[in-house]
């Protein structure tokens, strides 16, 4: 038997919107998202206008159905929950805590004058040291700070250097933390930044010191030649012998693995024929230091003689209170 007129049929465009109706006017369960889920309304609404449009006879059926108005509601409704899941929405940077937006305004504050250049600049201070307790505690003679020295840049041979200080400091009987503290005022430049870099407490010792120090600046030794260089270094005939020792002594300054048998039997190679080289065969010097030593007098005495020849005054010796006993000619050198 047909239903009761008026009575909703199952599926009916009537109940369809009975049921938006009723959805839309239900409390949303889930308060923790405090409104209806946009989506749903929206696409209930949606049906319900199509089951409308589907259920008209036609284009002229243009009176005013009373769903309308249900639609409507249901439309305004979905605004006023839009406009107010909009006002909840917190403004950004802003917060419930007193103690933190606080924070937030110095940090701004101080952003603003760093900008604008009124801010405390910035200090680091280095409170580590590469020495250790033990090198640090150790005393120091308060009269002795050490002779004057070159400072070391690192821009030349290390072992030049190492080599003059450790020597400058042993004739006073330095104690290894001295040679280790008393190093460090040696340095500059590049070479006592390198210092600074090292580890904490890594230099327990001299020997610990200098081992680091010759091996970083390892590339900056010069290079030696071997003491075969010797050979080729002759005396020319219009030099004077006081300027060959001179070269002759830088040279073996260059060079390595020659004891001092080796480079007196060089040097008397390089020689030109001379009294003084007849001198080194007819009585050999005793030692390599001794035949220069004697090489400066005969110097000296040829210097003497060519001025008085030129007629001028005789020069000045250079290091006469290193001259031996004995004359160019005599017997001792």
């Amino acid at each position: 038997m047909a239903g009761r007129i008026g009575d909703p049929r199952p599926g009916s465009p009537r109940e369809s919107l009975g049921s938006v109706s009723r959805t839309a006017d239900q409390p949303c369960p889930d308060k923790g998202k405090g409104k209806l889920h946009e989506d749903d309304v929206r696409h209930q609404i949606n049906a319900a206008h199509n089951e409308r449009l589907r259920n008209q006879p036609g284009a002229a059926a243009a009176d005013r159905d009373p769903r309308d108005e249900v639609i409507a509601q249901l439309e305004r409704r979905l605004a006023q929950m839009e406009a107010k899941q909009s006002a909840n929405i917190p403004t950004a940077g802003a917060s419930n805590d007193p103690g933190l937006n606080a924070l937030m305004n110095k940090v701004s504050a101080l952003e603003r004058e760093l900008a604008e250049g009124r801010g405390d600049p910035i200090i680091q201070v280095r409170t580590r040291t590469p020495f250790t307790n033990r090198v640090l505690s150790a005393p120091i003679p308060e009269k002795y700070r050490g002779n004057a020295i070159k400072s070391y840049d690192g821009r030349s041979d290390p072992q030049e250097h190492f080599s003059r200080y450790q020597n400058n400091m042993l004739m006073v009987n330095a104690s290894d933390e001295y040679l280790c503290r008393w190093f460090l005022s040696t340095l500059e430049g590049p070479a006592y930044e390198w210092f600074n870099g090292l580890p904490e407490g890594s230099i327990d010792s001299w020997q610990d010191l200098a081992q680091r120090f010759l091996t970083h600046f390892a590339g900056r030794k010069r290079a030696k030649k071997y003491f075969t260089h010797l050979l080729s270094v002759k005396q020319q005939h219009e030099e004077s012998l006081r300027s060959f020792i001179d070269r002759w002594t830088r040279e073996t300054e260059e060079v390595e693995g020659a004891d001092e048998r080796t480079l007196l039997a060089l040097y008397q190679g390089a020689l030109r024929s001379s009294p003084y080289a007849r001198s080194l065969i007819t009585d050999p010097s005793r030692s390599y230091a001794k035949a220069l030593q004697r090489g400066g007098l005969y110097a000296d005495a040829d210097e003497l003689h060519n001025h008085k020849r030129e007629g001028g005054h005789p020069p000045r010796k250079t290091n006469p209170s290193s001259a031996p006993g004995p004359s160019p000619a005599g017997q001792g050198a």
